[in-house]
C-alpha cells in the first residue's frame, strides 16, 4: 500500500504532515514560513501563506518532473546558396513550432519559474520516426508544409530539423512560490482546495485546484498535471446562482461544492463552479 500524507496547519501557521507509514506529526521543512490554509493531493500540497502568496510542496519521487522543449529550424533551397535560412515571404519562420505558425527562436525559451533548471543546452534530434537521420537531423520535403522524409530527393526544396532541450523541476519537498501572472489578481485568496485526480480521461497527474478570494470570487488554476505541477494561469469562475462562496471542497472526481454568502455578482468568465 503506498504511503500517503495528512496535512494540517496549526493556529500559529506552522504546517505539519502525518504519514500512514509512521505515527507522529512532523513539521514541514521551511519552518520559518507561516500558512493560513493548506490542501493536499497524493503527490503534492498547496498552501496560502501569510504573505498571501500561493505555494506548492511537491513530493520527491523516483520519477523526476522533466519537460521537453522543442523547436524546429527551417531552411529552403535556392540555386545560389543551396539550403539556407533565406526563406520566402510566404514561408514559415526560420525557427518555429511544428506547425510553422509560432515563432520559436532558441533564445526565446525561458524557465517558467525559479523552481526549474535546465539540464543541458540545445541539441539536434538526430532521429526521425525511430530511425537515425543521415544529415545531422535534417528531414526533407517538397514544400512547407508537406510530408517529410529523412532522405534528400531531387525535388526536396525545403528541409527542417528538430532541436530539443530539457528542463527539470528542482523544488521537491519544499515550498515553491507560484509565480505571479501578468494580470494581478484583484484581492488575496482566503481559501484553497484541490481535487480531480480520479478523472480518467485527463493526463497523468492532472489536478483541479480551486480558490476563493476575500471578495467571494472563485478562481480555477489551469494546466496542472505531472509535467506542469505549478499550472499555468488563474481563471475566474462564474459562481452558481450568483452566490459568493467563502469555502470550497472539491473531491477526487473534480466535482465538489461551495458554501458562503448569498450576495449576487455579475460578470466573470463563462466557466461555472460545479454544483
Amino acid at each position: 500500500m503506498p504511503v500517503s500524507l495528512l496535512w494540517a496547519v496549526d493556529v500559529y501557521g506552522r504546517v505539519y504532515s502525518l504519514s500512514t507509514g509512521g505515527g507522529l506529526w512532523e513539521q514541514c521543512r521551511d519552518a520559518h514560513m507561516e500558512f493560513k490554509r493548506v490542501t493536499a493531493a497524493q503527490q503534492c500540497c498547496w498552501g496560502i501563506a501569510c504573505d498571501n502568496n500561493i505555494y506548492l510542496n511537491l513530493h520527491a519521487s523516483d520519477l523526476p518532473v522533466r519537460y521537453q522543449e522543442e523547436t524546429y529550424e527551417n531552411q529552403r533551397w535556392n540555386p545560389v546558396d543551396s539550403f539556407s535560412d533565406r526563406l520566402l515571404p510566404s514561408d514559415r519562420w526560420q525557427w518555429s513550432d511544428i506547425t510553422g505558425l509560432q515563432h520559436q527562436p532558441l533564445n526565446g525559451f525561458l524557465l517558467p519559474s525559479d523552481s526549474w533548471e535546465w539540464e543541458g543546452d540545445w541539441h539536434v534530434d538526430e532521429n526521425f520516426e525511430g530511425e537515425p537521420t543521415e544529415k545531422v537531423g535534417w528531414t526533407y520535403a517538397i514544400d512547407f508544409p508537406a510530408y517529410y522524409t529523412k532522405d534528400k530527393k531531387w525535388n526536396s526544396c525545403v528541409r527542417r530539423r528538430r532541436w530539443l532541450r530539457y528542463r527539470r523541476f528542482r523544488s521537491m519537498d519544499t515550498w515553491a512560490k507560484i509565480p505571479p501572472q501578468q494580470t494581478t489578481l484583484p484581492d488575496p485568496f482566503s481559501d484553497i482546495s484541490c481535487g480531480g485526480w480520479e478523472i480518467n480521461e485527463e493526463p497523468r497527474g492532472r489536478l483541479s485546484l480551486w480558490a476563493v478570494s476575500l471578495q467571494g470570487k472563485v478562481w480555477f488554476r489551469e494546466g496542472i498535471y505531472h509535467l506542469n505541477p505549478e499550472g499555468s494561469v488563474w481563471e475566474e469562475v462564474v459562481s452558481p446562482r450568483g452566490g459568493d462562496p467563502d469555502q470550497l471542497w472539491p473531491r477526487g472526481s473534480g466535482v465538489g461544492g461551495a458554501v458562503g454568502g448569498p450576495a449576487p455578482r455579475q460578470g466573470g468568465r463563462q466557466q461555472r463552479l460545479p454544483q
